[in-house]
């Protein structure tokens, strides 16, 4: 009994001991572990809250450079657009545009002949998002602004000439060329009435005559792009005439008699229209199709007053005919140079002009029609001086006059010049160009200058 009531608490205490141990056993590692989380919990706070204040300050800045870039990115698309337009007019002025017009706003760009400046901006690399991207933008502005300026002085005119067609003036733009022209012709004609022996010897009369021709003419031709393909032309001149003529009749008794006239007026009003049939490409020509019309406004040969043996007393300034001219430029580029090739077909038109001249009258007049070609060459010599080369050259059909019941026809005219012009580029709105025409065949005058001031606007 003893022994039993004597192990009873032993039980129990083993017992409470054991209770004791398994709690201990359980509680230390959870008390270790919240002593230890309550140890590191500051530090951990802290890392959080100062990630946080990092992270919101990076967010503002890649706000700050987001609104930066937009920026820089609309300042880009504003030069691109300039480029854009600079490249437009480059490829006009190679298009062939107003060349002998220019090679033509300003009519061709000596070294614009070469690739564009888009292509060259579309070859620029495009910079990329980074924290130097204002540096990079400034960088690309400066290069644009050096594009546009280098598109603004290729911009300069490959003179040929105004009269054959070239390159048009770009949508929009205006311009107009005050011109003044000098034109200096002689004519000598020798003639025999009598009797041929032999080869050399002559018994008879011989006439000789000599004439002189002076005209000068001032005019206003005013351009006007419709589009980037079409363009319009109006011209009206003023022109001032004067005629030397010498009549020398070799005889018996020497006759001589020397006329001279004069004459001035508004001439022949003139209208032109342009297009350009292709666009310019690297390798390809430029076509232009154009189509001039001339009226009978100036004071024409029947219109003049005369004496009764029908000589005239004043000199005409106008043909006294409506004529109409379709013709066709080919430009092509070959840098630095331009070449053109110009044909065209000019219609007189007949009318009845039932004058009397002398005792005889004229009933209609058909003044012949005329094959008009030429070619040339244009050099760029540097950004602001060009100068051409050229042949032109005109087959003239022989006049059909009607009087009473019977048809008389003159003999045709071969019209051969040499062209030469040069060009220079005064500011970015004002040309200057010297055109001289030299006359290589009996028909032709014997020297044309045509000095052109062109003002774009």
């Amino acid at each position: 009994m003893t022994g039993i009531l004597k192990s009873e608490p032993f039980h129990k205490s083993r017992t409470s001991i054991s209770i004791f141990v398994i709690g201990g056993a359980f509680l230390l590692p959870c008390t270790m572990a919240l002593a230890q989380d309550q140890s590191t919990g500051d530090p951990d706070s802290s890392l959080e809250s100062a990630d946080r204040s990092e992270l919101q300050r990076l967010k503002q800045q890649i706000d700050r450079q987001r609104e930066q870039l937009s920026q820089q990115a609309q300042q880009l698309e504003q030069q691109r657009q300039i480029i854009e337009v600079q490249a437009n007019r480059i490829e006009q002025v190679l298009s062939g545009q107003s060349a002998t017009a220019s090679i033509a706003e300003r009519k061709a760009a000596p070294e614009a002949i070469t690739p564009t400046v888009r292509q060259q901006a579309q070859n620029q690399p495009r910079p990329a998002p980074s924290s130097t991207a204002t540096e990079t933008v400034g960088q690309q502005a400066q290069a644009d602004n050096a594009a546009q300026s280098q598109a603004n002085a290729r911009a300069t005119e490959v003179s040929i000439f105004a009269d054959v067609g070239g390159v048009l003036t770009p949508k929009g733009r205006f311009s107009l060329e005050p011109r003044i022209d000098y034109t200096q012709s002689g004519v000598n004609r020798f003639f025999f009435q009598g009797v041929e022996i032999v080869d050399v010897v002559l018994v008879g009369l011989f006439e000789l005559t000599d004439a002189d021709r002076d005209t000068v003419t001032s005019s206003l031709t005013a351009r006007y792009g419709i589009t980037d393909r079409w363009e319009i032309d109006a011209q009206i001149p003023y022109l001032y005439r004067n005629d030397r003529i010498t009549n020398e009749v070799v005889g018996l008794d020497n006759r001589r008699q020397i006329r001279e006239l004069s004459g001035n007026g508004v001439g022949d009003a003139e209208i032109g229209l342009h297009y350009q049939i292709n666009r310019a490409g690297k390798g390809h020509p430029v076509f232009i199709a154009n189509l001039r019309g001339k009226s009978d406004l100036g004071k024409g040969p029947f219109d003049v007053a005369r004496d009764e043996d029908g000589l005239e007393l004043d000199l005409p300034v106008g043909s006294g005919f409506w004529t109409v001219e379709p013709s066709l430029t080919m430009i092509h580029s070959l840098d630095p140079a331009v070449l053109f090739v110009n044909a065209g077909y000019l219609f007189n038109l007949s009318k009845s002009v039932n004058t009397l001249i002398g005792d005889t009258l004229i009933d209609r007049v058909n003044p012949g029609d005329s094959i008009r070609a030429g070619f040339g060459l244009g050099v760029g010599l540097n950004d602001t001086l060009s100068f051409s080369l050229g042949y032109e050259h005109n087959h003239v059909f022989g006049t059909k006059t009607f009087i009473a019941d019977t048809r008389q026809k003159t003999s045709s005219l071969e019209v051969g010049s040499f062209l030469f012009g040069l060009s220079m580029g005064l500011t970015d709105h004002i040309g200057l160009n010297l055109n001289t025409q030299l006359g290589v065949t009996d028909d032709a005058p014997d020297v044309r200058i045509s000095l052109r001031i062109p003002f774009r606007f």
